[in-house]
């Protein structure tokens, strides 16, 4: 599997995780792929047969708490939830925000 397949798959990942925390988010189903380019642009899409998903998330990253995917300088930023120098959660802090 290629760095960028993981990559993929870890940012398709980060939604299920996520998008309970956020009451304007949707949740995703099983088989749901986001795909962010380095552009900003986004793909949306749904793999429905499960070797092919197996295959898809093969050596990626499981994410096991919060994430975001951050644009930031021209530049696409893959953020797993971390305390920020003002105290607060990163997803405490977007939460509070109102953003998802």
């Amino acid at each position: 599997m290629t760095r960028r397949t993981n990559i993929f798959a870890a940012m398709a990942l980060l939604f299920a995780f996520t998008a309970p925390a956020f009451a304007e988010s949707e949740r995703m189903t099983e088989g749901t792929i986001t795909v962010y380019m380095k552009s900003g642009a986004t793909a949306v899409m749904h793999v429905a047969d499960k070797a092919a998903l197996d295959s898809i998330t093969k050596g990626a990253m499981q994410l096991d708490d919060h994430a975001m995917v951050v644009m930031h300088d021209g530049k696409l930023f893959l953020v797993t939830d971390h305390k920020m120098e003002n105290g607060k959660m990163v997803s405490e802090f977007l939460q509070n925000m109102g953003h998802n």
